[in-house]
């Protein structure tokens, strides 16, 4: 509710809106490995690939084919493991 909430005072002042990002559910229910540390260290990766211009090419190489089945399985990946939260509610 207040992210959505969020987006519409963001496009109210004529910005984009503001989203959460749930692809990090996927990842973390995958890897199971939630520790703010590992986030630090992609942080820094990512940083890294973006000023090293040789490492950014590498993976500007990746063809579209293979990023649209990682972006696939991991909203699948979403959507199991919401469905495995409501199967775990009790009535």
């Amino acid at each position: 509710l207040a992210d959505g909430f969020n987006s519409f005072l963001s496009c109210l002042c004529t910005t984009m809106p503001n989203t959460t990002f749930s692809q990090n559910n996927g990842v973390i229910s995958l890897t199971l490995c939630a520790n703010r540390r590992a986030g630090y260290c992609c942080c820094v990766w990512m940083v890294i690939f973006g000023v090293m211009s040789k490492l950014s090419a590498l993976i500007n190489s990746i063809p579209d084919c293979v990023l649209g089945g990682l972006v696939s399985f991991l909203f699948a990946n979403i959507t199991v493991s919401g469905v495995r939260i409501l199967g775990k509610q009790e009535t």
